[in-house]
């Protein structure tokens, strides 16, 4: 009967210990994340420009290279990713380097995106400096 208790409460332990946000740093990037996607459908470029890197290169789901400016919409036209939402965000930090993967969904064109983002710490601040953005299903996408 012990053991299937000891067993248990490994289980649970182990469940809990994967459902948690990992490190403070972990913890850090994931809210810098989506603090990116809310500035993006805000359009709030000021935010924008202080997240993302002077040296970022990314690359669109069309196979496009782009660089930080490319990144803030001309005036006049609507910001991106106003009908976006994170799927499966999840983070990895080893030093001053994270990488945050997961999918985004969509209303638009493609209905849902698979992402890579890289950032790196510098002077204390997370800073996106790579992106990569790659079409999938919506059904791929939410699973």
């Amino acid at each position: 009967m012990k053991g299937y208790v000891c067993l248990f409460l490994l289980l649970i332990g182990t469940v809990a210990f994967a459902q948690s946000n990992g490190s403070p740093d972990e913890g850090a990037v994931l809210s810098v994340q989506r603090q990116w996607l809310e500035a993006s459908q805000k359009g709030n470029g000021e935010a924008l420009r202080q997240m993302i890197d002077d040296s970022f290169v990314g690359s669109t789901p069309n196979d496009q290279i782009i660089d930080k400016q490319s990144l803030f919409p001309p005036k006049g036209n609507e910001p991106m990713f106003t009908n976006a939402k994170f799927a499966r965000l999840n983070a990895k930090v080893i030093d001053n380097t994270a990488v945050v993967f997961g999918n985004m969904v969509t209303a638009g064109e493609p209905t849902a995106l698979r992402f890579v983002m890289v950032y790196a710490k510098r002077a204390g601040t997370w800073k996106m400096i790579a992106a990569q953005l790659v079409p999938v299903t919506k059904d791929a996408a939410e699973q």
